[in-house]
C-alpha cells in the first residue's frame, strides 16, 4: 500500500509541476501580448504625414473658389495655350534632317 501511496504522491507532484509550468508559460505569454499591444497602441498614436481626421471633419465652403480659379491657375493655363499656338502655327519648322535625326 505504501508503494501505491508513494506512486500516487509522485504522480500528484508531477501533475502539480506540469500545472505550474503551464500557468507560468501562459502568464509569460499574456505578459508578452500585453507588451506588444502597448507598443502597437503607442505607434497608432503617432501622427501620419497627413491629418486624415481633419480631412474627414472639414466642411467645404460652397462660396470658396475651386482649384481651377485659384491664383495663377488660369494664368498658367493661358500661357501654356499661347505657347502651344505659337509652336504649332507661328514658329517655322526646321527642315534640316541632321537637326531632326
Amino acid at each position: 500500500m505504501e508503494v501505491v501511496d508513494g506512486a500516487m504522491q509522485a504522480v500528484d507532484g508531477a501533475l502539480d509541476n506540469a500545472k505550474n509550468a503551464m500557468d507560468n508559460a501562459i502568464h509569460r505569454i499574456k505578459k508578452e501580448v500585453k507588451l506588444q499591444k502597448q507598443k502597437s497602441d503607442s505607434m497608432c498614436r503617432l501622427k501620419t504625414a497627413h491629418n486624415w481626421q481633419e480631412e474627414k471633419e472639414r466642411v467645404e465652403d460652397p462660396d470658396a473658389p475651386s482649384y481651377f480659379w485659384r491664383a495663377h491657375t488660369v494664368t498658367v493655363l493661358l500661357v501654356m495655350i499661347c505657347m502651344l499656338v505659337y509652336t504649332a502655327l507661328i514658329e517655322t519648322p526646321v527642315e534640316d534632317s541632321t537637326y531632326n535625326g
